[in-house]
């Protein structure tokens, strides 16, 4: 076990007991990558804050429920993923209450700009790849980001998006090809882990 696991396991432990600190680190451990996957699904900031917000919050209150305290990473991700789909629903029942309410709000897409802590930087590439990125289907763009983005293994990603391993599997190759083609000699060993 790496010394980065052997802290989180102590920060999840501590945050159990209601430590506010532990959790609080815990938060400026995974926000980031939280923020980047739900980021990736929708194009409304303020509902990303609120989902992200929202699953840090459901986080806190339900620590007591994860088996294992190696698995918040994992677990933070699923749990957010399951409240932005919620809100999702909610909002489209709410959009098919007021047909004004549903020509304002449109539907739900990505926004190319990028997420905040952004790890490929303000580069001319970066941008090029953050684009390419963006034009993805919305189930690539997620894959994508969890793995290559948040470095999350892909057994772990197909938890995360409650898919089977093999679904995982052949949406990060098409994902792949798609990025080939549209980033062509950029994309070399980058994407192949």
């Amino acid at each position: 076990m790496s010394d980065r696991d052997a802290l989180e396991e102590d920060l999840v432990s501590r945050a159990r007991k209601g430590d506010a600190d532990a959790f609080r680190q815990l938060y400026d451990r995974h926000v980031g990558g939280v923020y980047a996957l739900i980021r990736a699904s929708l194009r409304d900031r303020d509902m990303v804050d609120d989902v992200v917000q929202m699953a840090f919050v459901r986080a806190w209150d339900r620590l007591g429920k994860l088996r294992d305290d190696a698995a918040f990473r994992v677990w933070i991700r699923q749990l957010a993923r399951r409240i932005m789909v919620d809100e999702i629903r909610k909002r489209r029942v709410r959009e098919a209450d007021s047909l004004e309410e549903n020509e304002e709000i449109g539907n739900v897409a990505v926004d190319p700009a990028p997420a905040p802590g952004d790890a490929l930087g303000r580069s001319e590439t970066a941008a090029r790849v953050r684009d390419a990125v963006a034009g993805l289907p919305a189930h690539q763009r997620e894959v994508v980001t969890l793995h290559h983005l948040d470095g999350i293994e892909v057994k772990a990603v197909a938890e995360v998006l409650d898919v089977p391993l093999g679904t995982v599997l052949s949406r990060l190759a098409r994902a792949r090809a798609t990025l080939q083609r549209k980033l062509g000699g950029m994309m070399n060993e980058g994407m192949e882990g």
